[in-house]
């Protein structure tokens, strides 16, 4: 899939906020789901769409940086 080689040093801020509220909304579906054994299709697509929206601007940054 896709691969991001990034060294923590060099993390923009933008790229920081990024990968903070993505641990965030991590932690938040952690804290939500841990208690129930069942977890719906739906609500583990919600989560990692979201996930998805917030790190996909790194991706794409990187592999333009690539180019």
């Amino acid at each position: 899939m896709y691969s991001v080689d990034m060294d923590t040093d060099q993390l923009s801020l933008q790229e920081s906020s990024a990968v903070i509220e993505a641990m965030r909304i991590i932690d938040e579906a952690l804290d939500q789901t841990s208690n129930r054994s069942i977890v719906s299709a739906s609500e583990m697509a919600d989560f990692f769409l979201d996930l998805r929206s917030l790190l996909n601007p790194l991706v794409q940054e990187s592999t333009t940086n690539e180019i």
